[in-house]
């Protein structure tokens, strides 16, 4: 299931989710929350070898795997991402979960994972010249731990 899907993509895009991820009632349940990340079918990038899962909670709570994944356009020093916990919908109380750094010069992709609590998220990502278009083609996606699709953009 589908939570959100990009558009043409202009210089930013934020896409509101929760977890644990819900499927649509149509569809079968989601897996139970793990404690490492399991593999997706997708996209099929190999990640950044300095790249390792990061997580901000304690062993003892619940971890719900998430996967960030990133192809850069031409110039990939243009974009970047953050992840927020929406901690209050009224009046933009947000918590700062995770953000990227921009990405460098000859780097092609970026893939991270992530663990989170049950609770309301966003994730933005931006892209200052756009992140298709006259620069190349970027795209990005973010899948549950079950390789459900929570969010995509780009072209």
């Amino acid at each position: 299931a589908l939570i959100a899907e990009g558009g043409e993509f202009r210089t930013s895009e934020t896409t509101p989710f929760s977890i644990p991820f819900a499927l649509a009632p149509s569809m079968s349940p989601s897996s139970p929350p793990t404690t490492t990340p399991s593999s997706s079918s997708s996209p099929s990038m190999s990640p950044s070898p300095s790249m390792s899962p990061s997580s901000s909670f304690s062993p003892t709570e619940t971890c719900y795997w998430i996967e960030i994944a990133v192809v850069y356009d031409d110039w990939p020093s243009s974009t970047s991402w953050e992840l927020q916990r929406v901690v209050d919908d009224i009046g933009g109380g947000n918590e700062l979960v995770k953000e990227s750094l921009q990405g460098s010069s000859g780097e092609t992709s970026h893939v991270e994972s992530i663990c989170l609590q049950e609770g309301e998220y966003e994730f933005t990502l931006r892209d200052y010249d756009g992140l298709c278009c006259y620069y190349g083609e970027g795209y990005y996606n973010v899948t549950s731990s079950n390789g459900a699709l929570i969010a995509e953009g780009g072209d």
